[in-house]
């Protein structure tokens, strides 16, 4: 079973693509999402399309790859006064496209937060602020005369 079908895949990568490169597709796709097929019904239908597209890009660039299996993974290559570095770690073993639509997975993107103000985090915590229980006076650091030790 794998997140799309051979004909879906045929269609958006314009490549033939049969179930077996699908199969293989699939393992590399999970490897680099960190999710598998259980996962779907818990997951927002954009994702779930991003796994596809990246599903169908990975099987069709793997099928036109030499050997992705054995590859040796390497960082620069120097031969005959050429050289040539690769800008991705992933880049021969996962497809351009694959590597976009998985990057684009809602878990995979940053978030920002808002500071929460002291009477917020407080709340959220459970805690009440200092100076606001009688006898909490030793909390309230900013009204005590420094003394040396």
């Amino acid at each position: 079973m794998t997140w799309t079908t051979p004909t879906q895949a045929s269609n958006w990568t314009r490549k033939a693509l049969d179930q077996e490169d699908l199969d293989a597709a699939y393992p590399v796709i999970e490897i680099e999402s960190g999710v598998t097929l259980e996962a779907a019904p818990g997951l927002k239908p954009r994702d779930l399309r991003l796994l596809k597209y990246a599903e169908a890009y990975q099987a069709a660039w793997m099928a036109a790859q030499v050997d992705v299996a054995t590859r040796m993974d390497v960082d620069q290559v120097v031969q005959d006064g050429i050289q040539y570095s690769k800008g991705d770690p992933d880049a021969h073993v996962l497809a351009p496209l694959a590597a976009r639509c998985l990057r684009k997975l809602s878990w995979r993107r940053s978030r920002s937060t808002q500071a929460l103000t002291p009477a917020q985090a407080a709340a959220r915590r459970g805690v009440m602020p200092p100076g606001t229980v009688d006898g909490t006076e030793e909390w309230l650091d900013d009204q005590q005369l420094w003394e040396p030790l």
